[in-house]
């Protein structure tokens, strides 16, 4: 049986559960927005010498 009364159960399954959704972000719909919005643009370099623009 759980410790149901237990307030350190609480405490100590919240913090699981809010752990298993920081790992599991990714799979949750919205996951590629947030990603294509840290994206930067990025110049391509060929030797040493930027190509393109």
């Amino acid at each position: 049986m759980f410790p149901v009364h237990d307030w350190q159960f609480w405490v100590v399954t919240a913090l699981a559960l809010g752990a298993l959704l920081y790992l599991l972000r990714g799979l949750f719909p919205g996951a590629k927005k947030r990603k294509a919005i840290k994206r930067g643009r990025t110049s391509l370099t060929v030797g040493g010498k930027s190509v393109g623009r």
